[in-house]
């Protein structure tokens, strides 16, 4: 369930960054505006790099986790087949 809420935070932050992007390139605001977008989208790129490193963590503790128990398994079947 957490992985969810971090995808979905993850999907929000780019949707919003999105429309930071938008409002920028169409250069209707006064350049105070611009600032105050800039400034909230840099915020929301960062939020995005953060769960995108936290979600990489995860794949990687996954990915460790299931080659230690192949590699138990495998060892497991090699010692059954040396005895047998």
């Amino acid at each position: 369930m957490a992985e969810e809420t971090g995808l979905k935070n993850l999907d929000e932050s780019l949707s919003k960054l999105e429309s930071v992007v938008k409002d920028l390139e169409a250069g209707n605001l006064t350049i105070d505006e611009a600032i105050d977008k800039y400034s909230e989208g840099m915020k929301l790129a960062v939020d995005c790099r953060r769960s995108l490193n936290d979600m990489s963590k995860k794949v990687s503790q996954v990915r460790q986790s299931a080659m230690q128990q192949i590699n138990a398994l495998n060892q497991e079947e090699s010692e059954m087949q040396s005895q047998g």
